[in-house]
């Protein structure tokens, strides 16, 4: 029962927008790696074949067609990167106060004692990375072009997560 609805939830999760649906898996896989557990499986299952069906939608295929000539994929993931951290800088400076209560909540909370802080640092930046990589990549490899404004949602969202969760690691309980 819990493991069909793990699948459904992910798949419908990832049935919404591919920037979402990318972030989605990548994160499940990252999870996946590090714990192994079934449920974490099934959910990236479900959330893979999210992502496929919304990839394969007639809407994206018209956007493909429509949009100019695909950069190579390495320099599209570089510039993925560049745009990413550009979304990071312009949260911090369109909606410092966001970003200030995100981090003043983490460093309220805190962690328990026995987190490795280093580790869970080291892990927090590279997920926030891919997570702002993968926000914005779909438009800059398929479109060649600078995402917009509802694209960049999702990447500062992911950033003032990663603001709260720093914040945490500041403190610990």
């Amino acid at each position: 029962m819990y493991d069909a609805l793990t699948f459904a939830i992910a798949f419908l999760m990832a049935g919404f927008a591919y920037e979402f649906a990318l972030i989605e898996v990548a994160a499940l896989a990252l999870y996946a790696l590090y714990t192994r557990r079934r449920r974490v499986i099934l959910a990236l299952t479900g959330a893979v074949i999210g992502l496929i069906l919304v990839l394969s939608g007639p809407a994206n295929a018209e956007k493909a067609i429509l949009s100019p000539s695909r950069m190579p994929i390495f320099e599209a993931m570089f510039a993925s990167l560049v745009v990413g951290a550009g979304v990071a800088l312009q949260t911090l400076r369109f909606t410092p106060i966001a970003a200030l209560l995100a981090l003043a909540l983490g460093v309220y909370i805190g962690v328990p004692q026995n987190v490795n802080r280093v580790r869970t640092l080291i892990g927090l930046v590279i997920v926030t990375l891919v997570g702002l990589t993968l926000s914005v990549f779909p438009l800059i490899y398929a479109m060649s072009m600078y995402p917009s404004g509802r694209t960049q949602i999702v990447g500062r969202a992911i950033f003032i997560l990663a603001l709260f969760c720093g914040g945490m690691l500041w403190r610990k309980r």
